[in-house]
C-alpha cells in the first residue's frame, strides 16, 4: 500500500513519480561523477641562462564545490519545510480561526497546493575550469622588473538555476489561468527551481606588471589589465548557485550568452610606500620629526555590464524566480555620450527610449548585460609615524588615512528596471572621501 507520504501528496501517485519507500528510490539524489581529473602542467624557462629573462607557462583543470545551500535544496521543500503565510490574529492568539500548524508531524504531513519546488537535475555533475598563463618577465635593473603574459579560463558544467515549469503561452492565455497551464503536475506544483550543471564561461586578458623592489626609501609597482569576460550566469550568491536565472526557461543558455557581470574591460592600479628622507641624523629631532612613511594606491577601472529587465510578466509564465529577469525589446539606439555634463548622467544613464515593452507572450529581444556602467577612479593615502621606546619596550605609531583622496563620485549601475519610477537614473554611489586618524601602542 502507499505509504503516508505518498497518500498525503497524491491520492493517486502520478507515473513515474519516486516516492520514499519505493523499491526504485536511488541512493542519492544525483549520480556520483568519477571523471573528476585534474592534470596541472608548468614550465619555466631561464632564457639567456643569466636569471634576467624569464619564460613561464602552465594549463591545469580545477573542479568547482557545490554550494553548500545547493546540496540542500531536497530539504527545501514540503514535506521537509512548510511553507506558512498567515495574518497573524493577535500577538497573543496569532493563529485565531486558523488551524494551528504546530507542531509539525512529518510522518502525516499537511500541504498547501500548488507547492512550490526546489529540484536537482538528476544528471547534475561537478563544474571544471581549465586555467592557462603565459608570460614574460624581464629584470631590468637591480630593482626593476617587468612582467607581460596572457591568463585565461575556461568553465565548463557550471552550476546554474532555472525555472521548470513555467507556464506554456497561449494566445487565449490569461493571468488567472497560469496555474493550468504549467507542463508538470498543475495540480500539485507551482514553480520549479531547478539547479543544473549546464553553465560555461570563458575568460581571457592581457597582464602587464612593472614592480620596483625597495630601494633608498621607495617601492612601487604599476599593473594594467586588458580583459573579457563572457558567461551564461555569473552572480554567485551565499547558496552556491548562479544569480538571476534567465529569462526563457527554454533557452537558457543561447539566449544567456553574454558579457560576465565582473567583466571590466580595462583595470589599472598603481601603489606605493616611500619613507620620506627628510630629518634624518638630527639626533631629537629626527626621532620627533623624521621617519615618516607615505603610502599610496590608486585604482582606475571600467564600468561594469547591466541588463535592461521589464520587471513584469510579459510571457504570463507565472510566478517564479525568474520573473523579474525578462528583459526589454530594443527598439532605437540604447546609449548615450558619456562625456555628458554630471547632472545628465545623474538623471538619464542611457537612452531609455531605445527600449520598449515587448508584446504579451513573448521575450524582450534584447541581450544580457548589454549595457557598460559608470567606471571607477579612486586614491588612498596614508602617512605613518613610528615612536619607538628606549630599550626595546614598544613603540607608538601614528597612522592617517584618506580615502577617495579626490573625492571622486563612484556611482553604482543605474536602475535598469522599467516599472521602477526612476528608470535609467543613477542613485547611489560609493563612499565619498573619508579621513581617519589612529595611534596604536605596540608592546
Amino acid at each position: 500500500g502507499a505509504t503516508p507520504y505518498q497518500s498525503q501528496v497524491f491520492p493517486t501517485a502520478p507515473p513515474g513519480l519516486a516516492v520514499p519507500g519505493d523499491p526504485g528510490v536511488p541512493r542519492g539524489l544525483i549520480a556520483t561523477d568519477k571523471n573528476n581529473f585534474q592534470p596541472r602542467v608548468g614550465i619555466a624557462w631561464d632564457v639567456t641562462g643569466n636569471g634576467r629573462t624569464a619564460v613561464r607557462a602552465g594549463v591545469g583543470v580545477f573542479h568547482t564545490l557545490p554550494g553548500s545551500r545547493m546540496t540542500t535544496f531536497a530539504r527545501l521543500s514540503p514535506p521537509f519545510e512548510v511553507g506558512l503565510n498567515v495574518v497573524p490574529y493577535s500577538f497573543s492568539d496569532p493563529y485565531h480561526g486558523t488551524e494551528e500548524p504546530f507542531p509539525y508531524n512529518p510522518v502525516n504531513p499537511r500541504f498547501a497546493y500548488p507547492i512550490q519546488m526546489f529540484s536537482l537535475s538528476p544528471d547534475f555533475r561537478d563544474g571544471y575550469t581549465s586555467h592557462f598563463n603565459f608570460n614574460i618577465e624581464r629584470q631590468l635593473s637591480e630593482q626593476l622588473f617587468m612582467e607581460v603574459g596572457y591568463f585565461g579560463t575556461v568553465g565548463h558544467k557550471l552550476t546554474s538555476l532555472r525555472e521548470a515549469n513555467t507556464a506554456t503561452y497561449t494566445p487565449t492565455a490569461t493571468p488567472a489561468d497560469v496555474q493550468s497551464r504549467r507542463p508538470f503536475f498543475p495540480q500539485y506544483y507551482a514553480s520549479i527551481a531547478t539547479v543544473f550543471s549546464g553553465g560555461n564561461s570563458n575568460y581571457h586578458s592581457l597582464q602587464v606588471k612593472l614592480d620596483k623592489r625597495l630601494s633608498r626609501g621607495l617601492t612601487f609597482g604599476v599593473a594594467y589589465t586588458f580583459s573579457k569576460s563572457i558567461d551564461q550566469i555569473s552572480e554567485n550568491r551565499e547558496s552556491g548557485v548562479g544569480g538571476n536565472g534567465p529569462q526563457d526557461p527554454n533557452n537558457y543558455l543561447g539566449g544567456e550568452r553574454g558579457l560576465s557581470a565582473f567583466d571590466q574591460r580595462h583595470i589599472l592600479a598603481i601603489n606605493g610606500v616611500w619613507d620620506m628622507p627628510f630629518w634624518k641624523n638630527k639626533g631629537l629631532v629626527s626621532h620627533i620629526l623624521g621617519g615618516w612613511r607615505l603610502g599610496g594606491l590608486t585604482r582606475i577601472t571600467s564600468g561594469l555590464p547591466f541588463s535592461v529587465n521589464s520587471g513584469l510578466d510579459q510571457v504570463l509564465g507565472g510566478s517564479g524566480f525568474w520573473t523579474g529577469d525578462q528583459r526589454m525589446d530594443v527598439v532605437g539606439n540604447t546609449t548615450l555620450d558619456p562625456g555628458r555634463p554630471h547632472g545628465e548622467l545623474v538623471a538619464r544613464y542611457f537612452d531609455t527610449s531605445g527600449f520598449g515593452l515587448p508584446e504579451i507572450g513573448r521575450y524582450g529581444n534584447s541581450g544580457r548585460n548589454i549595457l557598460i556602467g559608470p567606471g571607477f577612479a579612486d586614491t588612498d593615502l596614508s602617512i605613518i609615524k613610528s615612536f619607538p621606546l628606549p630599550r626595546e619596550k614598544g613603540q607608538f605609531e601614528f597612522r592617517g588615512e584618506i580615502f577617495n583622496l579626490f573625492n571622486n563620485v563612484n556611482f553604482y549601475n543605474p536602475d535598469a528596471l522599467f516599472v521602477s519610477p526612476a528608470f535609467g537614473r543613477l542613485l547611489t554611489a560609493r563612499d565619498a572621501r573619508i579621513a581617519q586618524l589612529a595611534l596604536r601602542f605596540t608592546f
